[in-house]
C-alpha cells in the first residue's frame, strides 16, 4: 500500500473508524446503564441474567447506531478495489443515496 498508493492510503478510513468507535461508546454504555438501572428499580435481581440481557440490548443499540458509519467506512476503505473514487464520507453518503 505504501509504495503503490502512498502513505495517505494507510490512513484511508481512519476518520469513519474513529467516528464509529465514538458512536459505539456513546450508544452502548448509556444504554446498558439505563436498562440496568430501570430493571433494578423494578425489583429484578442483579445477577448474570440481568447483565446478559442489558449487554445484549445495548449491543443491539450500538450495532444499529453504527451501521451507517460502518457502511461509509467500508466503502472508503475498499474504493480502490471497486474502481470508485469518493472525496470523503459526505460524498459516499451522497453517491449511496
Amino acid at each position: 500500500v505504501w509504495r503503490g498508493e502512498g502513505w495517505q492510503a494507510l490512513y484511508r478510513g481512519s476518520g469513519p473508524t474513529a467516528l464509529r468507535a465514538a458512536l459505539v461508546t456513546m450508544a452502548q454504555l448509556p444504554t446498558y446503564e439505563e436498562l440496568k438501572g430501570r430493571a433494578l428499580s423494578m425489583g429484578i435481581s442483579n445477577d448474570v441474567r440481568l447483565h446478559l440481557a442489558c449487554a445484549m440490548a445495548s449491543g443491539t443499540v450500538a450495532c444499529l447506531a453504527t451501521q451507517p458509519v460502518d457502511c461509509v467506512k467500508t466503502r472508503i476503505i475498499n474504493m480502490q478495489q471497486c474502481g470508485v473514487n469518493y472525496l470523503g464520507p459526505v460524498d459516499v453518503v451522497r453517491k449511496t443515496l
